[in-house]
Order: structure tokens, then C-alpha cells, then sequence
């Protein structure tokens, strides 16, 4: 039988879970630097939040939401009655400020849908395809919340409520966006031929996960889903939504039983074996990651991340961003030995680091290593000497939502900045001898 939780837990681990599902968890503190004007745009389903920054792409958000909404109405079965508030923030820096959820939200987050009140939190991400994405996947949540506790009020009164399982929360959500990108088709991929899928009734409650495998949580639950609709039909889902909801439980297993009659032991056989047909080929064909290149990590380091290396221009040496100490920090790894050579930054020197993307280079010289950090909110980009560890330039005022690339231009002279300001993604060159943008 599952165990309930009390519905004030249950928003904490949501919340919580979506938080520290992101791959960096690289700063605690949040910044609040401003005062928001919020207006009200009302269309046929939504009450959509906005301020005079995220104006300019409220109308378009506001037509995504409208269709992402018909698709789910179509797809699950499920028509919320209610209005949904969506609160729509132009950066993810204005997005970490919110007052909705008081906990810190980490870089990497994309948004969270709040279950009291079904509301969606979402920051636009420069992105139109991701911005779908976020959109559908939190609205899932609100149209699943809707099918399991439309009558809330009446179970407040008992004081308790059963939680669906995290994998089927999450992977519903993902399945719904068809959100499969490189890294998540990698991990599931490594985890099938590595032979360390978590069994899914070991994911029922998304507090017990190790933050190792949260991130691979979300991917199986994508995949067991993915193969439910595949192998049973895109109608059973609607029914399985409703026999979840139908019990006070809340237990996917049960509804799993009822629907196609195994019980979620025995689904989640059925699944790892189409995987294996799936994945194993690539043994018998060679294609493993050691039949093509050399690891330079070590295998035991299994809860280690590496992110956004760059190779030092000699060849010999690669800059990355690792949480292999407490927080993470810059490190150059000898690839000849397979080991760090010496870390370049340390605790204090950045509130936090941000490694979402290609937020690190090697100066063509490779006596420089250029790196996107924050610091009392704001993004700087530092140039750390690569021998020494000194921090050597900072710039900073540089009024940028967010910073996805860095790249050294050819005579070091420069960076180019793939950077969103107020929703537009634009490519800068900032100059490295007085810091100026072009």
C-alpha cells in the first residue's frame, strides 16, 4: 500500500525535486534586485502574468499555452475547469526571484507548476522550442494535479493524500514534450548498457532518490512511458490518468493492473527488456564508448560530473567544470594521465558557476581560461590565469539575462558571447582590452 503524505510535504518535495533535478547546483542564495509591474493578460484557459520586460513575448507565449493546453485536453483526456495562472517571467535571473516558491532555484531550472493553485512558473528561455517544452511539461503537471485531486478539499479534511509515483509524475511530463535531447538519450543509454537502471518501484518517492539518479529518474519515467504508448496504445493513457486518480492511494501499480493487467514489477520487466533489444546491439556491433575512444576519467568516480570541457590548444590538457570537491570549479584534467592536473578556482571565488552550456574556453595561447560565473546575481565573465589560478580580469555590468556560449576569438583579443537580454538571444563580441560590447 503507498504511503500517504501530508499534501504541505507533498508541495515541498515537488518543488524540492524539480529544483535539484538540474545537473549544477552551484549557489544558495537568492537575490532579489527589483520590484515587478505585474499585468494580467486573460485569454480563453489562462490568466497569464507578465511584467513591461516579458511583454514583448507575452503574446506568443500566450498563443503556445492556448495550444499546448488543446493538445493535452486531446491527449490525456482531461479538461481543467479552472482557470490556470501562468506567471511568466523574461529571464531566468528575474525567474529565481520569485516569491512563490521561497526556496533557492538553481541554474537549470525551467520552471515549476505549483499544485495548490495549479499555477505554472515559468521564465521565457530565448528559446521557442525549449519555451514549448517547459510549457508542456508543466502543464502535464497541471492537468494530472487536476485528474488526481480535483476534490482536494474534501481529502484536506482527512489530512492526508497518496502521491503518484515520481517516475510517472515526471515522466508523463517529459513524454508529453517529447523532450528527448543528446544528454538524456546518453544517459538512458549508458544506464541500459551500464546495467544501472533504478528498478521503477525503487522511484515512488522522489525525496529517497540520490541526487545522482534524480536526473535519470526523469529519463526512465520518459522512456517507460514512451514504451507504454508504443506497446499499448495511446488510449490507454487517458485510463490509466483516470484509474490513478481513482483511487485515494494514488498507487500507479494498481492502476498499471487494472489498465493492462501487470502490476508495475512486472511493467517494469517489460520495459527493460525492449530497452536491451534496443541497446545491446551496439555491443554485438562495437559500438561501444570504449570501442571508439579512451576514457581519461576515472570509472570509479561514479557520482562525478565533468561539464563543458575545452580542450587547452596544446592538446594536452582539457578546462572543465567538475563537482568533484565540494561545489564545483574549474579544473584542468591531463589527458595524457587521465587525471586533474590542478584546480584554478576556489570556494568563495563565485557565488556560483554556470554550466549549462558552452560557458568555458581555453585562450588560444592556452595561458587563459575564460569562464561564466555569478555573483550577487549578476553574470560576470573571468578570466582565470591557467597556470596560477589567479583571476586576473573580471567584467561585470554586463546586463544579461543569461549567457549560454563563450568562445575566444582566433587572435585572443576577444570573446564572442552567445547572451539573452529581455528574451532575444544575440551574439556580442566584448572586447577583452577595455570590456566593451560590439
Amino acid at each position: 500500500m503507498r504511503r500517504p503524505l501530508p499534501l504541505a510535504l507533498f508541495l515541498v518535495l515537488l518543488l524540492a525535486e524539480s529544483a535539484s533535478a538540474q545537473y549544477g547546483y552551484f549557489g544558495q542564495n537568492k537575490v532579489r534586485d527589483r520590484e515587478f509591474a505585474w499585468q494580467i493578460l486573460a485569454t480563453e484557459h489562462f490568466d497569464i502574468f507578465f511584467y513591461p520586460d516579458s511583454a514583448e513575448v507575452v503574446g506568443g507565449v500566450a498563443q503556445m499555452a492556448e495550444a499546448a493546453w488543446k493538445k493535452l485536453a486531446q491527449e490525456l483526456g482531461v479538461e481543467p475547469v479552472h482557470r490556470i495562472p501562468f506567471i511568466l517571467y523574461a529571464s531566468g535571473r528575474d525567474f529565481r526571484q520569485t516569491n512563490i516558491y521561497l526556496g533557492f532555484l538553481p541554474e537549470g531550472v525551467g520552471g515549476f507548476t505549483e499544485p495548490l493553485r495549479n499555477r505554472v512558473v515559468i521564465p521565457f528561455q530565448g528559446s521557442q522550442p525549449r519555451m514549448w517544452n517547459t510549457t508542456v511539461h508543466e502543464l502535464t503537471h497541471v492537468f494530472c494535479f487536476y485528474s488526481f485531486f480535483r476534490d482536494l478539499a474534501g481529502e484536506l479534511l482527512n489530512t492526508q493524500i497518496g502521491v503518484p509515483d515520481f517516475w510517472f509524475m515526471e515522466g508523463i511530463a517529459e513524454h508529453q514534450a517529447r523532450d528527448w535531447d543528446t544528454d538524456g538519450r546518453m544517459v538512458l543509454r549508458d544506464a541500459v548498457l551500464g546495467e544501472h537502471l533504478v528498478p521503477l518501484p525503487e522511484l515512488r518517492y522522489g525525496e529517497l532518490i540520490p541526487g545522482w539518479a534524480l536526473y535519470l529518474a526523469y529519463k526512465q519515467g520518459h522512456s517507460a512511458l514512451d514504451f507504454f504508448v508504443e506497446h499499448y496504445g495511446a488510449d490507454k493513457l487517458p485510463e490509466l490518468i483516470y484509474a490513478i486518480g481513482a483511487q485515494a492511494e494514488r498507487d500507479v501499480s494498481k492502476a498499471l493492473e487494472k489498465v493492462i493487467g501487470i502490476d508495475l514489477r512486472e511493467f517494469h520487466e517489460e520495459w527493460t527488456i525492449d530497452l536491451k533489444r534496443r541497446y545491446w546491439v551496439e555491443l554485438v556491433e562495437g559500438r561501444r564508448p570504449e570501442d571508439l575512444a579512451r576514457r581519461v576519467t576515472k570509472i570509479d568516480e561514479k557520482y562525478t560530473s565533468y561539464v563543458g570541457p575545452r580542450m587547452s590548444p596544446s592538446g594536452e590538457l582539457a578546462a572543465v567544470i567538475s563537482n568533484l570537491d565540494y561545489g564545483a570549479h574549474v579544473y584542468l584534467l591531463d589527458l595524457n594521465k587521465g587525471e586533474i592536473f590542478q584546480r584554478l578556482t576556489s570556494a568563495g571565488d563565485f557565488d556560483y558557476l554556470a554550466a549549462g552550456g558552452a560557458t568555458l574556453d581555453f585562450s588560444p595561447a592556452g595561458d587563459a581560461v575564460a569562464v561564466v560565473a555569478k555573483e550577487e546575481g549578476w553574470l560576470n565573465v573571468y578570466l582565470v590565469d591557467a597556470v596560477t589560478g589567479y583571476t586576473f580580469a573580471r567584467f561585470s555590468d554586463l546586463d544579461f539575462d543569461d549567457i549560454t556560449g563563450l568562445a575566444f576569438t582566433p587572435d585572443g583579443g576577444a570573446l564572442y558571447l552567445s547572451a539573452q537580454h529581455r528574451g532575444q538571444v544575440d551574439l556580442y563580441r566584448l572586447r577583452l582590452d577595455n570590456g566593451r560590447l560590439e
